[in-house]
């Protein structure tokens, strides 16, 4: 008799349980598929533990609505990009773009959570250096699970966008570079700036892999090769490489070095002396007593200009706070979620909302030498030459 009963108290249970679970699919934003995914990852669970979540979740949806609804609406400009860093104009650009995205149209149209919620969610995570899965869950009333799916749907629609903001520059946009490089630096055939950074990240690694991922300053990184122009306008990205890999390497292996040439053609790109000097990479003279007083006023005016890049990367980290010290656990999550922060970078460019002074890039190091002779000493011979004549025909005038 106790077994008869048993069984039927357990019936009821999973006729119970399945009209919950049917209740969900009717009720939430979130795409079939993924509900049955969520079904899936807790199928160790008892049905008490199982219902428990899925009640949480319908109940989080319409809390999370509310914050959009009452809570978003309230911010001016100022607390906006505070909170979200980038300006509200760009945001609703964004979101507009999103409802219209694939990525978007594959949730359900009648339940899916609202784009600018998706956005929201995505943007606060890579403005806040602190912000973990936790907090957003808290803070959006929405289950870590959906968070990260949340997070990992913006960063591919951003990175749908990459060749489009973050492209080589045509041949009038390198003429107008190298005229500022030129006017400002001497540098009369420069197009840009490349160099490394160094972004921190939090996660498990395999034993014999983690050295890998320690750089010369004893910090667990990825590393960032980036091209940047004038205006601190990243043309160039490529996030791979752990962070003991030096920039020569890291260079090497990069897709803009076999057609290096090609890119650049009669100009050049403004390099670290971690890299060998070549005729499309200039860096300054290594520093010994055998430096002359001209090669000393080169340098000097190399640090000047290829301090733009180095700008670029603390405009980019003071504005994706996240990047100090990511929390994504995926190494090419990682890598993506880095492209997209840089993508917003360009978007967010002209706004004169981010203040970045006395800002630093904890993730740059300095004084790294190129591991490699110089390739090519000509061409920064040549330039040495032109400022020379340029300061003289000055003190002439």
């Amino acid at each position: 008799m106790a077994r008869a009963e048993k069984s039927i108290i357990d019936s009821k249970r999973k006729n119970i349980f399945n009209t919950i679970v049917n209740d969900l699919l009717e009720t939430s934003s979130e795409s079939e598929d993924e509900i049955y995914h969520l079904l899936a990852e807790n199928s160790d669970s008892d049905d008490d533990t199982l219902l428990e979540r899925i009640v949480k979740r319908c109940k989080t949806t319409n809390i999370s609505k509310d914050y959009m609804k009452e809570v978003l609406p309230e911010y001016t400009a100022e607390e906006f990009i505070k909170e979200f860093p980038i300006s509200k104009k760009l945001f609703d650009d964004l979101v507009r773009k999103y409802e219209l995205s694939d990525a978007y149209a594959y949730l359900r149209p009648d339940k899916r959570l609202p784009a600018a919620l998706n956005l929201s969610v995505f943007l606060w995570f890579a403005g806040h250096e602190n912000c973990s899965f936790n907090d957003l869950s808290e803070r959006f009333n929405l289950p870590k699970s959906s968070i990260s799916r949340v997070i990992y749907r913006i960063i591919d629609f951003l990175q749908g966008m990459k060749d489009e903001v973050i492209k080589w520059p045509k041949p009038m946009e390198k003429q107008k570079s190298a005229h500022f490089f030129g006017s400002k630096f001497g540098f009369s055939k420069a197009m840009g700036c490349i160099d490394v950074s160094h972004i921190g990240i939090y996660i498990h690694l395999p034993p014999h892999s983690c050295g890998d991922y320690v750089n010369p300053k004893g910090n667990v990184t990825l590393c960032m090769q980036a091209v940047c122009d004038e205006r601190n306008r990243f043309i160039d990205v490529f996030v791979k490489h752990p962070g003991s890999t030096h920039p020569n390497q890291i260079l090497y292996n990069s897709p803009i070095y076999e057609n290096i040439s090609t890119l650049c053609e009669d100009y050049y790109l403004l390099g670290a002396a971690c890299y060998p000097c070549s005729d499309w990479i200039i860096t300054p003279f290594k520093c010994d007593d055998e430096v002359k007083s001209y090669d000393k006023y080169f340098n000097l005016q190399h640090m000047q200009a290829h301090d733009i890049i180095r700008c670029s990367f603390c405009m980019l980290k003071q504005r994706f706070k996240q990047l100090k010290y990511c929390k994504l656990r995926s190494l090419e999550k990682l890598g993506n979620f880095v492209e997209a922060c840089c993508i917003l970078h360009n978007l967010s460019l002209g706004d004169n909302l981010l203040d970045i002074t006395n800002v630093t890039d904890d993730g740059y190091i300095n004084n790294v030498e190129s591991i490699e002779p110089d390739i090519n000493d000509r061409t920064r011979m040549l330039i040495c030459e032109e400022i020379c004549k340029k300061i003289s025909n000055s003190e002439v005038a």
